[in-house]
Order: structure tokens, then sequence, then C-alpha cells
């Protein structure tokens, strides 16, 4: 009786496959284990969506990276700014900035941030990223971060 598969290809096939598991399981737990600490919250607007984000520690501090998306499908531009408040543990404003966001390419409708936050963050830190629209509000005089 033949054998249809060839045992051989089979077991590389199922290492391969646990490996590549086992890699990337190990890959997505070293992030979340170094950002327990800090939570990130996304407040979107009528026109944009805050979509993955993520905070790093650098040496000069943390590096805040994001991409904001259309919600409506549509390209060109995305009209507002962001704004990043860091807030205590207690929920107190410890500093904001305003940040402007760059598309990926001229027909994209997506966008990339990027904010070097110059500090040290400690642990129940919460980092708020909040797009407004293009005349949502009157700008006030904000502090860099």
């Amino acid at each position: 009786m033949k054998h249809i598969f060839n045992i051989s290809k089979v077991s590389y096939s199922i290492i391969g496959i646990s490996l590549f598991l086992w890699l990337s399981g190990c890959a997505s737990l070293t992030d979340n284990a170094l950002n327990d600490s800090i939570t990130i919250e996304r407040v979107n607007s009528k026109s944009a969506e805050i979509g993955h984000t993520y905070i790093q520690k650098s040496d000069g501090g943390w590096i805040l990276r994001g991409k904001l998306s259309r919600r409506f499908l549509k390209q060109g531009r995305i009209p507002g700014h962001l704004h990043v408040e860091i807030l205590s543990a207690e929920m107190k404003l410890l500093k904001q900035a305003k940040l402007d966001y760059k598309r990926i390419s001229r027909k994209s409708r997506y966008s990339k941030f990027y904010h070097l936050i110059p500090f040290e963050l400690k642990k129940g830190v919460t980092v708020r990223i909040i797009h407004h629209d293009l005349l949502s509000h009157q700008d006030t005089k904000d502090e860099k971060a």
C-alpha cells in the first residue's frame, strides 16, 4: 500500500509551522512585557480613526508611534491634528503636545505619527492620543512634551 504523504515532508512541515508560531509568539510577548505599566488611550474624531499605536523605550526617553486612517474610503490628506496628553496614575495632566502626521504616500488614506517623550514615564501613566477635526476647537498654546 502506497502512502499518499511522505512522512519526512510532513514532519518538516510540522516542525516549520511550530517554529514559526513559537517565534511570532515570543516577539509579541516582549513588546507587551515592556509596556505593562503604561496605558494608551485613543480618542477618535468624526473623520479619522487612530489605529495601531505603540510606545517603546529609547535612549532619550520614550518613542510613541502610530497610524491614523480616514473613516471613509477617500484618498487625500486627513484634516485636523493630534494632541498627546500624558496623565499620571491619579489622572492629573503632566504634559501635553500637539502632533502632526504624515501620509504614507500621496494616494494613501493612512498617515503615520511619531513623537519622542523626552522624560521617564512612571508606572501607571496613561498616554492619551486625541484626534481633532480641522475646526473642532480653537488652538491654545500647547507645551511641547
